[in-house]
């Protein structure tokens, strides 16, 4: 999105200056032939028709009717992201695994999963030498939560583990097509996408002026969309969902709460809290003392 953003203004300059279009060497029409011999092949698609026959899909808390699109916004500061860095040094993860793993946590609880379930993930494409390049190369892979890999037995360190495993795994088998990604996946329920680098540039420049872009998710109406944003100095979240689709009671805030508690050393995921200090002082303190009095 970035080199997107970047050509555009280029583009705009080229045709205020010299009154015509600036043209690009692309190689876009390079990968679009690359992958009509190299995605779906049989041996992809006999890959992911196995690994997906078990996944059920998410059943997330919901009861408003209204389709408002709602927007969650978490920082994580300095000193916490220094923390989480160590820590996923030490673990041998990277952020994004780290928040996709305890991601995977936050939703289990939230749908009381028993069962595997999956969130879609955005991986870039862009093959070697296309880096300047300009057109669609992301496509959506699956990330499946296996039952046992999320199990209030299994240790945090063993989910992290599954998911670099799986990651290697899988990316033999990356080259799948949304449409066939979409035949095996449950075609009920609430998708959750996850995007770790899904932002916009904040400020871009246009015949020597700065500017920017907002941005928006352009994403199917019945999926919830998380964007993780990392910065030398802070981490931003964003929660992008339609009201009727999930009650997300704090999710964001939430996954942080839980981050704190693997940063000071819960080992296992059956021994993470899920109801906050100030949660449980409004039911066995405010609440009781309303009801008896």
């Amino acid at each position: 999105m970035a080199n997107h953003a970047r050509k555009l203004c280029q583009l705009y300059d080229s045709l205020n200056e010299q009154g015509e279009l600036t043209v690009f060497d692309n190689k876009y029409a390079d990968y679009i032939e690359f992958n009509q011999y190299n995605f779906d092949t049989e041996r992809v698609v006999n890959y992911w028709q196995e690994r997906m026959a078990n996944v059920h899909p998410l059943d997330l808390p919901h009861s408003s009717q209204k389709t408002t699109l709602l927007r969650r916004h978490v920082k994580v500061t300095e000193d916490k992201l220094d923390k989480i860095r160590h820590f996923c040094r030490r673990h041998k993860v990277t952020p994004s695994h780290y928040f996709k793993c305890l991601t995977g946590v936050v939703l289990k609880y939230y749908s009381n999963a028993q069962n595997d379930f999956y969130i879609s993930e955005l991986a870039a494409g862009r093959p070697k030498g296309h880096g300047e390049s300009y057109g669609c190369y992301i496509h959506l892979m699956p990330f499946i939560f296996a039952a046992e890999a999320l199990a209030s037995k299994c240790s945090i360190t063993a989910l992290f583990e599954y998911a670099r495993s799986f990651q290697r795994e899988s990316r033999g088998f990356q080259f799948l097509s949304n449409l066939q990604r979409n035949q095996y996946l449950p075609n009920n329920g609430v998708g959750f996408m996850y995007n770790y680098y899904g932002f916009i540039p904040e400020v871009v420049e246009v015949q020597g002026k700065e500017g920017g872009f907002e941005s928006y998710s352009p994403y199917p109406e019945n999926n919830i969309h998380m964007m993780v944003h990392e910065e030398s100095s802070a981490v931003y979240i964003n929660l992008e969902f339609r009201e009727n689709l999930f009650d997300d009671f704090g999710f964001l805030d939430r996954l942080l709460e839980i981050s704190d508690q693997v940063l000071a050393g819960t080992e296992h995921i059956g021994d993470l809290q899920f109801v906050s200090c100030s949660e449980t002082d409004l039911l066995l303190k405010q609440w009781s003392a309303a009801s008896s009095g």
